[in-house]
């Protein structure tokens, strides 16, 4: 059985302007499976930024591009059993990027969804949504904690604390984790 999740990172890239990636994960996409990932990929942003800053408009600067964020997500998620997470390509053949503002259709149709992880650079936050997209639409965030009511008993007290550790290292890489975000809504809507 496989917990299918999305990851989606959001923020100023190098050469496009705002950009949104939507990355798929088809296996280990609850909590304590996804944000150690989203936790070791913002701190080697971040180190690698700090080691070379990047030029830009004329000035240097050690502020993450959505590409490379993206990059080491990809790459954190490697392990024994491949590619973790890809660039979505779930509704066409072609890879899921998006600007300037996440939108609803920035999210999908995938009706199997169990986590969104939403990564936006510019606010440094994470926020994580169980389910579906219309959770996102409506910024209904999702304690990470709630998923260990499902856990057998035995495990629920281990699970909560590496859930709270992860929570805490993303907070001390200076990421918010479940604050608001902005989703643009259709007009009429």
């Amino acid at each position: 059985m496989s917990t299918r999740s999305l990851i989606v990172v959001i923020g100023e890239d190098t050469y496009n302007g705002n950009r949104i990636t939507r990355l798929y994960k088809h296996s280990d996409g609850y909590p304590t499976g996804n944000l150690p990932i989203i936790r070791d990929a913002i701190a080697k942003s971040q180190a690698e930024c700090a080691a070379d800053a990047l030029r830009w408009e004329g000035k240097e600067t050690t502020e993450i591009r959505q590409g490379h964020l993206v990059g080491n997500v990809i790459g954190c998620a490697v392990s024994v059993y491949g590619m973790g997470a890809v660039i979505d390509t779930y509704e066409s053949d072609e890879a899921q990027y998006y600007a300037p503002k996440l939108k609803r259709e920035h999210l999908g149709n995938q009706g199997d969804l169990e986590w969104i992880y939403v990564i936006d650079i510019k606010t440094k936050s994470v926020n994580i949504f169980n389910g579906s997209q219309t959770n996102v639409i409506k910024n209904k965030l999702e304690n990470p904690e709630n998923y260990c009511k499902c856990l057998y008993e035995e495990y629920r007290a281990d699970e909560i604390k590496e859930t709270r550790d992860l929570i805490k290292s993303i907070q001390d890489l200076g990421y918010s984790v479940n604050k608001k975000l902005t989703i643009v809504k259709k007009k009429g809507a």
